[in-house]
């Protein structure tokens, strides 16, 4: 936005400096958010309190999407030292599952379940507690809620081999680990999914600030069957992924990826792509140029079978001194880009101010029935509405 003098609808002096303008589109909260889970119409925002350079407390609170409003605490904790993500609730069992991890360090990572109505704790495990280390970090998870399961991933800095661990989302109990990469040690995986037909789980590597451009490090995915609790070797997966996005036909995954920010080096800064895998054997095919950057959060709406990604860049950025992010509506199965719309600021909530994360948690939910998407705002206080 800028502000012109004009006369008589003449501009008569020059424009004012550009900025933007923010909708408030309900509460907002006054901690940082670290991330938001939706089930049916009531969003789920994880958020931590800082002071002094200090951890001084958690929250998991209930949202409204209706009316934008902010409702009870799911999960309060002061004085553990313990940041919150919130994994994801189940409308069948009535439960909420939290992650706790150090924000210091020096502790193992939690799963925390919980009553969604009263915030009354159901059940609370530690993860990898036989490690030998506290370098454990949670890396990511989803709820299944068609089998009332979650799966978390962890990762173990010593060892370089991450582990998947089973939640029961009725009982909190947690299951013996299945290892991600003990043939190939070194990387963390930390973006998880889950197809909605079959009730098998994806977990990716991620990371997609410039250094991935440089191919020294290796991407890959694995497919994760829970009821049996097997893993399938590691599949390569192309440089600077940001997301896998199952089908929920038990077919195909798709894969977004693209760097968000240049290479540092050669200030190389590709546009971003959309691949679409096998679920059997996770081999993909060729890239679509998605014409823009800085992919996050890839999303599906199978009722009118398109998918949905956030942009930290609309596609006119180089030549917009005003330029914003975009939302970007594209076929799922062609790459093919149906719609943009730049009207959203995602550069402060992600990289400039807020650090929101964007690989490992979503920041981007759907409505498909009125084709509303929900949107972590641009400082990462709480969310906005667009319609795609």
């Amino acid at each position: 936005m800028r502000v012109l003098a004009t006369r008589h609808g003449t501009p008569v002096g020059e424009a004012s400096p550009t900025s933007f303008v923010e909708y408030l589109d309900g509460d907002t909260v006054p901690r940082t958010l670290e991330n938001f889970e939706v089930t049916g119409d009531t969003a789920l925002l994880a958020t931590d309190t800082f002071a002094d350079g200090r951890h001084t407390g958690a929250d998991t609170t209930a949202y409204s999407l209706a009316d934008g409003r902010l409702g009870g605490s799911v999960s309060h904790e002061t004085g553990t030292g313990m940041m919150q993500v919130v994994v994801g609730a189940d409308a069948t069992t009535g439960h909420t599952l939290v992650a706790h991890h150090p924000f210091a360090g020096g502790a193992l990572p939690e799963v925390d379940l919980r009553d969604t109505a009263t915030g009354e704790r159901v059940r609370l495990s530690t993860l990898d507690p036989d490690a030998g280390t506290t370098s454990v970090y949670y890396q990511g998870g989803v709820v299944d809620p068609a089998r009332h399961r979650a799966v978390v991933v962890t990762y173990n800095a010593v060892t370089g081999v991450d582990r998947l661990w089973t939640v029961d989302m009725a009982t909190g109990a947690v299951s013996a680990p299945v290892p991600v990469n003990a043939s190939s040690p070194g990387r963390a995986f930390s973006n998880v999914s889950v197809d909605a037909l079959t009730g098998v789980f994806f977990v990716a590597t991620s990371g997609t600030m410039g250094p991935c451009l440089s191919g020294r490090v290796p991407y890959a995915a694995v497919r994760f069957d829970a009821g049996t609790h097997t893993v399938s070797p590691l599949a390569n997966m192309p440089l600077c992924t940001a997301g896998l996005l199952p089908d929920g036909k038990g077919g195909k995954v798709y894969v977004a990826a693209g760097p968000t920010t240049p290479d540092y080096s050669s200030g190389a800064f590709p546009t971003s792509t959309w691949r679409t895998a096998d679920q059997g054997d996770l081999s993909t095919g060729g890239a679509a140029d998605l014409g823009t950057r800085g992919v996050h959060w890839p999303v599906l709406d199978t009722l009118h079978h398109v998918a949905v990604v956030a942009h930290l860049y609309e596609a006119a950025t180089s030549g917009d001194n005003n330029a914003l992010s975009e939302v970007t509506v594209v076929n799922p199965d062609t790459g093919e880009v149906l719609a943009r719309h730049p009207v959203a600021n995602i550069v402060n909530s992600t990289l400039a101010v807020s650090n929101f994360e964007s690989t490992s948690r979503r920041g981007l939910f759907l409505d498909p029935g009125t084709r509303t998407a929900y949107l972590v705002n641009p400082w990462a206080n709480g969310l906005e509405r667009i319609r795609y």
